[in-house]
């Protein structure tokens, strides 16, 4: 037999159904007091279309709108440098003092370069005439070089250079026996006194080279606290900085009882390296005495490293070319 199949119900008869079910329960036919079952069915979610959604504004809208003032700023986390101050608010030294910022540096270098200058001496070769020797007495003062050291021949131009640079802050040490020390005692307390006579700011006396292998160290130790007794200023001893450690090491222990301001070294003719050397061994044994070389290098850098090698002050007929050179590197001029 053929089966018959029943057509699914719609919503429509489903409501119709429950209404007639609702009349046969309650016997009422009034439309009004039967609520209409449609209004009872729970409505599925996906069948709400009753909200409208918000419309969404084009992309030329959303170029054309003004960002709000209320924006979160976002912290800026980039290291930055400071600020630079504007030129109008420094304070302008150079102004106030009526000087350019330019003069003004030139005149911290040249400064700088009479410092190191004080720390120079200048010696006076035996070919040097009296006109060289007032010249140069002319450009120490200019440069600011501390001391002169010369012979006991030189008094006489000491004091013509004197007359003519009245404010000069040149010290004129004498040299007595110089190189070798090789004069005798009375000579040489002769010439101590006639320095003393002269005015000089200081004497250095040079102790023989030949003290040591004579042995005569002791004889020599007494003979230099004569002298410097008997100079009354600053009193320096010399020694030969040219000799093998052992005797140096004699004669630094001869000297360490003299009553002397200076330990001069004398290294004529030795070159930077070996001018060095000697100075690192002597400078331990110097004690409180102002240690100073007789040199004749001419180089500025040369110079240098012997102060920082532990010269107090360096003597070199060559002074004044060591300031020009310090002229030359910071391109500067004294006058």
């Amino acid at each position: 037999m053929f089966g018959i199949k029943l057509k699914p119900k719609t919503e429509e008869d489903k409501i119709e159904d429950t209404n007639e079910q609702i009349i046969e329960e309650t016997g009422e036919t009034n439309a009004e007091t039967v609520a209409p079952v449609e209004n009872t069915v729970e409505e599925k979610p996906e069948e709400i279309t009753s909200v409208e959604e918000p419309i969404k504004p084009t992309q030329e809208e959303v170029s054309e709108l003004v960002v709000p003032e209320v924006i979160a700023p976002v912290v800026d986390t980039v290291e930055r440098p400071a600020p630079i101050v504007q030129e109008e608010d420094k304070f302008n030294l150079a102004k106030v003092l009526g000087k350019t910022e330019t003069g003004m540096k030139k005149e911290f270098y040249v400064f700088q370069i009479k410092e190191l200058m004080a720390k120079l001496g200048k010696t006076v070769g035996k070919e040097t005439t009296s006109n060289e020797f007032v010249k140069d007495y002319k450009s120490l003062c200019e440069f600011g070089v501390g001391e002169i050291l010369v012979t006991p021949a030189y008094y006489h131009e000491c004091r013509e250079a004197e007359k003519k640079n009245k404010n000069s802050c040149v010290k004129v040490c004498a040299l007595i026996d110089y190189p070798n020390g090789e004069s005798s005692f009375k000579a040489r307390l002769s010439d101590v006194k006639d320095a003393v006579k002269n005015g000089v700011d200081g004497v250095v006396v040079v102790m023989p080279t030949s003290a040591v292998a004579m042995s005569r160290l002791s004889e020599e130790k007494s003979r230099m606290i004569r002298f410097a007794k008997t100079a009354k200023h600053s009193f320096g001893v010399a020694i030969d900085g040219n000799v093998d450690g052992d005797n140096l090491r004699k004669t630094l222990k001869a000297v360490d009882g003299i009553p002397a301001q200076k330990l001069v070294l004398v290294c004529r003719g030795m070159d930077f390296s070996a001018v060095k050397r000697v100075l690192l061994d002597v400078a331990s044994f110097k004690g409180t005495k102002q240690l100073c070389v007789i040199t004749e290098l001419n180089k500025l850098e040369e110079i240098s490293l012997l102060f920082e090698n532990g010269a107090d002050k360096v003597y070199s007929p060559f002074v004044i070319d060591v300031g020009n050179q310090l002229l030359d590197k910071f391109g500067v001029r004294l006058n």
